[in-house]
């Protein structure tokens, strides 16, 4: 299966308006003004489904980025160059589309009478396309991709068509599926614990061996002129996936030439920590096949128990799971009709902090109409009840739309309720079986979302302690900063937990710095443990005379600093371990959101006092109980930046 990238092309009766990114000396020439244009529309990942075995592109990785288009166009029986054109401008948001000039003289050419072999090269430097099809496949590609993130990736594809200029059917060339030409290779370190040692923080790194630099366009060939390098390398953590790029490789006649991924640590002798030793470790890239395939990605999922070589040219093989999916776009097919068609330019759309937003629409038959659908709130309330709460439409809050021109204009106040707004669009023009679907998300500057815990270090049974109902963590987001709050991830320091004989149990990397600057902090999106980590009274913390966090797995005998630091929370069976102490102005937000009288989500930290990061209290506006300034409750939060 190939990357859905689906790119429907619309042959437009109109003189040329538009010239942007494409080369005008090769389109243009004397006696060629009247041009008619090729529309080019692009239609990238607006469905949110995933195929069995395959695995989107990166947008942050600019994996799905489209910079640059070629169209080469030869004649499917002669197998000879018809017409290239060059464009590089990227998508025209106004027109929501591509404009391609197509010359005169290239337009009596497409009168129905022939088939088209069409290809598309996209982010290609401007190439000299040969004049045999044939010739075509084996078309040198040398972009980089060593870096580990790149400016877009070479992708091609390509399609056959009767192309008539006179007919509208004739010029909608329908649905082309593109592929990157790289392969993407991840690891992914699912535990390391070698015994007697410890990993010396920060020293676990990996790098890719035998990366392919070169690719032909489509033939699974490693070119002549393609060398074999490593990677740099970079950093590794469990849970941490580093990634690399390589054009197709393959080792079948020389097994010398395969893929490895190599792995360097040090560690620590537990009872001697001065003494440091290099860890040199390799993982073959055994595919069933021999070869590293465009658009696949390589996963080797392994784990580290044992000391690996003392030397980088000396490596300990160790075992690693090989996972091949295919790499493809996060959408489903789509292809025009041949004569009738409705277009929105975004599916999914994101109102953060505004109560306008406009959507850019093209459509073979007017007028169109636009119908609201399911507006809602999604929450967990204080008694850990989930709601889907209808937007009754005589509401305030309501969507309304309209249209501007060649725009769908969305109009919706912001919530007041400290959680987001949701509905749906449906746009219509009035052909059967036509229909566009916007799905919008509308975000006020602080709201709270949710998902569920199912256990905890706290309640390792999964039950909640008497009085309690509320398994939801809670996520807080803050998108502005209010008062003299600071607006930031909170910086951590690591801290180590000893036994009474002053052995080190284990060290936290989470321990929330307890300086003042820190105290005004507010991360800009957090979760706060659910009721499965609310806690009894305790002290912020407990030493040994020389001044060492002491070690306790009691609850009833365990301190502020320690809960936090040792707390887990699982959800959809993972272990999420990377809690901290909130600062007092996170406390602070949750309170206010808490408080807030039209606020869907209420009663979130009940206690009276809690303690934060700095080794102080917070106190809870309409907290009861009997925790007080020295003997407080903890409520432990993490850090969420994944989509940030």
């Amino acid at each position: 299966m190939k990357t859905r990238f689906a790119f429907s092309y619309l042959l437009v009766l109109a003189f040329l308006m538009i010239w942007q990114g494409c080369n005008q000396e090769e389109l243009v020439r004397k006696g060629q003004e009247n041009i008619e244009t090729l529309s080019l529309q692009i239609r990238i990942g607006e469905n949110n489904v995933v195929r069995a075995g395959t695995e989107p592109g990166d947008d942050a990785l600019n994996e799905n980025k489209v910079s640059s288009l070629q169209l080469a166009v030869y004649d499917n029986a002669t197998h000879q160059l018809v017409w290239d054109v060059n464009c590089t401008s990227l998508f025209n948001a106004e027109q929501s589309r591509y404009m391609i000039p197509v010359p005169q003289d290239v337009q009596s050419k497409f009168d129905g009478s022939k088939t088209f072999n069409i290809h598309l090269l996209v982010n290609i430097e401007p190439a000299s396309i040969p004049e045999s099809e044939n010739d075509l496949k084996h078309l040198l590609v040398e972009k980089s991709i060593e870096t580990n993130i790149l400016n877009d990736f070479v992708m091609y594809g390509s399609t056959a068509k009767n192309i008539d200029m006179s007919t509208l059917e004739g010029k909608v060339l329908g649905e082309v599926q593109v592929k990157r030409l790289a392969s993407k290779l991840r690891v992914n370190l699912t535990s390391i614990g070698v015994d007697g040692y410890d990993l010396v923080d920060g020293s676990l790194e990996a790098k890719a061996h035998n990366i392919v630099t070169k690719a032909y366009l489509d033939a699974e060939e490693v070119p002549n002129t393609a060398e074999y390098k490593d990677s740099e390398y970079r950093p590794l953590a469990v849970g941490r996936k580093p990634h690399y790029y390589s054009y197709f490789s393959s080792w079948d006649n020389d097994n010398s030439l395969k893929p490895e991924v190599k792995i360097h640590a040090r560690f620590k002798k537990q009872n001697n920590p001065s003494e440091e030793v290099d860890s040199y470790y390799t993982i073959p890239i055994d595919a069933s096949d021999k070869k590293l395939k465009s658009n696949c990605i390589y996963e080797i999922n392994t784990k580290i128990e044992v000391l690996g070589g003392s030397a980088e040219e000396e490596p300990v093989s160790i075992h690693g799971e090989l996972s091949v999916k295919e790499w493809e776009k996060n959408e489903d097919e789509f292809g025009l009709p041949a004569t009738e068609y409705l277009l929105v330019a975004e599916h999914n759309v994101t109102m953060s902090k505004i109560e306008t937003y406009e959507v850019s629409y093209v459509t073979s038959k007017i007028p169109i109409t636009a119908v609201i659908q399911d507006p809602h709130y999604s929450f967990v309330d204080k008694n850990g009840v989930e709601h889907h709460d209808p937007i009754p439409s005589e509401n305030e809050m309501y969507p309304e739309v309209s249209f501007d021109g060649s725009k769908i204009k969305i109009e919706s106040k912001l919530p007041k309720n400290n959680v987001p707004k949701k509905f749906e669009v449906h746009v219509l023009n009035g052909v059967p079986g036509l229909m566009e679907k916007i799905v919008v998300i509308q975000f006020p500057a602080e709201y709270i979302l949710f998902t569920w815990g199912e256990k905890s270090s706290w309640r390792p049974d999964g039950t909640l302690a008497p009085n309690l109902n509320n398994k939801a963590i809670y996520h807080i987001v803050s998108l502005i900063p209010s008062g003299d709050m600071i607006l930031g991830f909170p910086p951590v320091e690591t801290k180590g937990f000893y036994r009474p004989s002053n052995t080190l149990q284990f060290r936290d990397h989470h321990i929330t710095l307890s300086d003042e600057a820190t105290k005004k902090m507010i991360s800009p999106s957090f979760e706060l443990a659910s009721q499965l980590g609310a806690t009894i009274r305790m002290e912020y913390k407990k030493t040994y005379s020389n001044g060492n966090l002491k070690y306790d797995n009691t609850p009833q005998d365990s301190y502020a600093l320690h809960v936090c630091a040792s707390y887990t929370e699982t959800r959809g069976g993972k272990v999420l371990d990377d809690w901290r102490l909130p600062t007092d102005a996170e406390i602070q937000l949750v309170d206010k959101l808490q408080n807030t009288p039209q606020g869907a989500v209420q009663s979130i930290m009940t206690g009276r006092y809690y303690w934060n990061a700095s080794g102080t209290t917070t106190k809870i506006r309409n907290g009861t109980g009997n925790a007080a300034t020295h003997q407080a409750h903890v409520r432990c939060v993490r850090d969420v930046k994944e989509n940030m």
